[in-house]
């Protein structure tokens, strides 16, 4: 199970809400449900989601407390021609945490996809809500596969993965979590499409 208690406590460092279920059926949601009533910054996190959603509404499956389930609801102004481009800075943020901790060749398939060999890791979902004038809440989900066994990957419509198998090593998840929420925040936040260093 991840550990509500170092969760909350890493994500006051950041300055967002916590939102954490042991089931639910989307984190993405969630984080618009919790932003409609509280009007604040919030990740959420479940161990299990029951309508979790990939690309062009395809269902992310979701065996309980194994994988990472989770949406960053971080508010930024930000051009709508440059909204896109989120999905890749997101992306890169988390194939660098994995190839930092895990020594693992990760790879970003445009738009969404985190791959390894061509198997398919996790993937992000990124929808948005106008807050005011020129900002909006970016509303950014990645899912990762964490510990799911071999089993479990035969219900996946295409070929995938998860970082336990390929990295042979001991995974915590809530540490994981929170190395992966540090990092698509500072990305985002320091995401400025003027300057051509953008994205590197």
């Amino acid at each position: 199970m991840i550990n509500e208690v170092v969760l909350q406590r890493a994500l006051d460092q950041l300055g967002f809400d916590c939102c954490y279920r042991q089931q639910t059926d989307s984190t993405n949601a969630d984080v618009l449900q919790y932003f409609q009533q509280h009007q604040r910054q919030v990740v959420a996190v479940s161990e299990s989601q029951s309508a979790g959603r990939g690309r062009r509404g395809r269902q992310w499956l979701s065996p309980f407390a194994q994988n990472i389930y989770c949406t960053v609801g971080i508010i930024k102004s930000l051009p709508a021609s440059d909204q896109a481009l989120l999905s890749i800075v997101a992306g890169i943020a988390l194939c660098r945490v994995l190839r930092k901790q895990l020594e693992i060749e990760v790879s970003l398939k445009w738009p969404n996809d985190l791959l390894f060999q061509g198997l398919k890791l996790g993937g992000i979902l990124i929808e948005s809500r106008p807050v005011d004038n020129d900002s909006f809440l970016f509303v950014i989900g990645f899912g990762l596969n964490v510990l799911m066994e071999k089993e479990h990957h035969a219900e996946i419509p295409q070929p995938s993965t998860s970082l336990q198998l390929v990295s042979q090593r001991k995974i915590d998840r809530s540490e994981l979590l929170i190395q992966c929420i540090q990092a698509v925040v500072a990305a985002i936040r320091s995401f400025d499409p003027t300057k051509a260093s953008a994205l590197a």
